[in-house]
This record gives C-alpha cells, sequence and structure tokens, in this order.
C-alpha cells in the first residue's frame, strides 16, 4: 500500500486484511508526498540491488503530468523517481538521495516545473550527469520524454499508450504495464490532439503497430 492513512484509510487496509491476511500487506508511507516517494525509492533501489545503475528520475511533486509520462520509463529502465518542491529537493530527500547513492539524473520539466536551485543541489551531492527532458508544457514534455526513453533506453513505440493529461488515473494505471514491455505514453488533452502529440505520432507513424 502506498501513502499513509489520509491517501487509504486504514478502514482499507483493515479490509484488505480480512481477505488476504495482515501478512501480505506492507504499507509504504511517509509525512508527505516527498518522504513517500524517498521511501518507496528505497525500496525500489534494494529490490534492484546490483541492477540499478544509480540513475534516477526528478521531477516536482507539485503537479503529476511529467512523473506520469515518464512512468513507464521508470518501470522499464527500474530508476527512482524523487520529487522536488518549489524550491527544489527538501533536505530529507537530498539525505535519501545520497544515502542511496544516486550518481546520474533525468530532471523532467522546464525551469517553472523544476527551477534551477535543482542542479545546484545535485551538484552538490555529487550527481554530475544530468539531463533535463523537458517542453513548454505538458503535452511537449510527454512527448519529449516518449522520444527520450525509445533514444536512452531502447524502449518502442510499437505498441503506444494515449492518455488524457488533464486527470491522472487511467494513465497512472497504464503506466507501469507499458513500461513492463517497453512501450511509451504520450499525453493529449480531452477533446482534441495536441500539436505536439500529432507531431510524434506523425514523426513515428510508421512504428506503431
Amino acid at each position: 500500500m502506498l501513502g499513509g492513512d489520509a491517501a487509504v484509510n486504514s478502514a482499507v487496509e483493515d479490509d484488505i486484511a480480512d481477505i488476504l491476511g495482515e501478512a501480505t500487506i506492507v504499507r509504504l508511507a511517509g509525512a508527505d508526498r516527498y518522504e513517500t516517494a524517498c521511501i518507496v525509492a528505497s525500496e525500489t533501489v534494494n529490490a534492484l540491488g546490483d541492477g540499478w545503475d544509480g540513475t534516477a528520475f526528478a521531477t516536482t511533486g507539485r503537479n503529476w503530468p511529467d512523473a506520469l509520462a515518464a512512468s513507464p520509463l521508470a518501470a522499464w529502465a527500474g530508476y527512482p523517481v524523487f520529487l522536488a518542491g518549489p524550491g527544489g529537493f527538501d533536505p530529507a530527500t537530498q539525505q535519501c538521495m545520497d544515502d542511496l547513492g544516486v550518481n546520474g539524473a533525468v530532471v523532467l520539466g522546464g525551469t517553472v516545473a523544476m527551477p534551477l536551485s535543482v542542479l545546484a543541489q545535485m551538484d552538490a551531492l555529487g550527481v554530475t550527469e544530468v539531463d533535463r527532458v523537458g517542453g513548454d508544457n505538458r503535452y511537449e514534455t510527454a512527448a519529449m520524454i516518449a522520444a527520450w526513453g525509445v533514444e536512452n533506453l531502447g524502449m518502442s513505440y510499437d505498441t503506444l499508450g494515449i492518455s488524457t493529461g488533464k486527470k491522472f488515473p487511467d494513465a497512472l494505471s497504464a503506466g507501469a504495464v507499458l513500461g513492463e514491455d517497453g512501450y511509451v505514453m504520450l499525453l493529449t488533452p480531452t477533446t482534441y490532439l495536441h500539436s505536439a502529440t500529432r507531431q510524434a505520432l506523425e514523426d513515428n507513424a510508421d512504428q506503431i503497430s
């Protein structure tokens, strides 16, 4: 279970325990979304062991589209995701990154979403391999993230996911499934195909089956 009692109430946990037994439940939860992200990151790194190369995603914790677009990439590559606030990473997140040994990062979003202070913080932590992937809006950023995954992680447009960029549940549910097989995802507004999404489709139409 992900999140504290405010996110998933203990009554839900009790109902699950009645069905599956208490021993089957592990709750990963911090005091806020930033601490919870660190706890999940730690579990990810521990599960991967030597299979993790030290690279992580870094994105804003104030909004969800950029992290959402990267969810297939995170699932495919096994990269943990760290969240930043308006002023960058809080001290606890910086300590978590240092403790886990993050040595490379992909910063998701432009300087409005992820301020330049984030890069300075990473430099102070010794994270020297930093790449920023961000457009002017969530749709451009999602297209750029998909392209980055194909170019740098060996992912594919073959079975492409397309979801609304207005709400998160559908894409959130699909991200890990797409990532398991190395497929990427694009976002679009609800009532029309965004120009950045359209361009990505046109550019890669011959790869999409």
